[in-house]
């Protein structure tokens, strides 16, 4: 006589997971999704303008230059990673995005109070604007990842 398989507690966690993802998470999601195309776009224009004629760097905040670009691609890199793991519903996929969400916010706080306070001189209306929902978001993020029920539920693989 076959008998059933036993249901272990991993299966019961696996079943009682959502199907789709938590609206939250699809937001998030998509933020990165936006936010590496935008450093891929980026990073086109500088090679179309490098090909154009030779850079200039007027200003020790030009982006263009080569620590610029190296943290361009680490940033694309990094934004597909987190797609990724958050997509697969893992629960490294929920530990990294908070690390990340939480070392950008640590690293703009300091540059902006500590290290280059002028740098909020420099910027625009737009570009301050920016750079606050750029803080918002990340709190964000770190709030939701750290005290959500269905953040909890669905990244636990």
């Amino acid at each position: 006589v076959d008998t059933p398989a036993e249901v272990g507690p991993e299966t019961k966690a696996f079943a009682s997971r959502p199907e789709t993802l938590p609206f939250p998470l699809k937001v998030l999601v998509c933020f990165l999704a936006f936010d590496a195309l935008e450093r891929t776009g980026g990073l086109v224009l500088w090679a179309l303008q490098r090909a154009q004629g030779p850079e200039l760097t007027t200003s020790e905040f030009d982006p263009n230059g080569p620590i610029g670009l190296t943290s361009l691609g680490l940033w694309i890199m990094v934004d597909l990673l987190l797609i990724v793991l958050v997509l697969l519903r893992t629960w490294w996929g929920r530990v990294w995005t908070f690390m990340i969400f939480g070392i950008h916010l640590s690293y703009l706080a300091w540059v902006l109070v500590v290290s280059k306070p002028q740098l909020w001189l420099y910027l625009d209306g737009a570009g301050r604007a920016r750079l606050a929902a750029t803080l918002a978001i990340d709190l964000l993020a770190l709030v939701f990842l750290a005290t959500s029920d269905s953040a909890r539920r669905t990244l636990r693989r």
